[in-house]
């Protein structure tokens, strides 16, 4: 039964759709100062049909990892060594973020976000975005033919259904 076959390679298609969104906002901020790369999560999902099984992706796992630190020479720009974030007032409320540039106002009574030992602070330095723009345009790349040949799995299926309906319609 090919509509299975239509499933499963159009759930890997949207799955793919997904990923090729959050590289693609990877690479677009990849020169944003403080930017934490997004990663696409990929999960199986089983239906009660035993021979399909469907994957989907979501976004909004963040990497974590620092970007690299260089120095500005502005004695107001900061950035963080270790695990933590700056407390920033906005028209929405308190966010946080790692740009420590001098233009972010500090939250009144903001404390800190930490997961480990306390951060410290490098006064005249940015951090930069932890994205390599090299790698996002390998995984665009690989993102894009496994969209491509997912979707010529989906017309192929498609193909199969017709020719098995007009077989059908031909032998009533």
């Amino acid at each position: 039964m090919s509509s299975n076959g239509i499933y499963t390679a159009l759930s890997g298609a949207l799955a793919q759709s997904t990923a090729l969104d959050v590289t693609a906002n990877n690479v677009a901020n990849a020169s944003t100062t403080g930017y934490q790369a997004e990663r696409a999560k990929f999960s199986e999902a089983l239906t009660k049909a035993k021979d399909a099984a469907y994957v989907k992706a979501t976004a909004g796992g963040i990497d974590t990892s620092p970007g690299t630190v260089s120095q500005t020479g502005n004695p107001l720009d900061v950035a963080i060594s270790g695990d933590g974030y700056f407390g920033l007032n906005t028209a929405q409320g308190v966010r946080y973020t790692r740009a420590g540039a001098a233009t972010y106002i500090a939250a009144a009574g903001a404390k800190p976000i930490t997961t480990g030992p306390a951060p410290t602070l490098q006064p005249g330095s940015l951090e930069g975005a932890n994205f390599n723009v090299v790698h996002g345009m390998v995984d665009l790349v690989k993102q894009t033919r496994s969209y491509e040949a997912l979707h010529k799995m989906i017309e192929t299926y498609k193909d199969i259904d017709d020719r098995a309906a007009r077989g059908i319609a031909g032998n009533g």
